[in-house]
């Protein structure tokens, strides 16, 4: 178990169970590490994008509906992300820049409010 100062008023505390078992005095930390050990989740659709049908016509992505490149769930699909953000920047390449531009107009409108 480490502890670490840091500017807080509360001192920081972490266990890392490799290095050894818990003290005496905190003994239910071996038993909630015993328990997430057991309980392993595997997440399938890190890596995904969920998308409804709409917004695979819009994509002009509806043709891989029944591919491999698309998994059924619930009312729409998962497609991968890297998949998503190249045919994203396909259909609006100016998006970025589109972007940047309101992010600069909301600054220079919250600059002029201030004066």
């Amino acid at each position: 178990m480490f502890f670490f100062a840091n500017e807080g008023q509360k001192m920081k505390t972490y266990f890392i169970p490799s290095l050894g078992p818990a003290p005496k005095w905190c003994w239910f930390l071996d038993n909630l590490t015993e328990e997430l050990e057991e309980s392993t989740e595997n997440v399938v659709y890190d890596d995904y994008k969920f998308v409804t049908s709409e917004e695979l016509e819009s994509l002009g992505l509806a043709h891989l509906i029944g591919t491999n490149y698309l998994r059924a769930y619930m009312h729409g699909f998962f497609i991968d992300m890297k998949l998503y953000r190249e045919v994203k920047d396909i259909v609006n390449p100016f998006a970025f820049e589109e972007y940047k531009k309101g992010v600069v107009d909301k600054k220079l409108q919250s600059q002029m409010r201030d004066r």
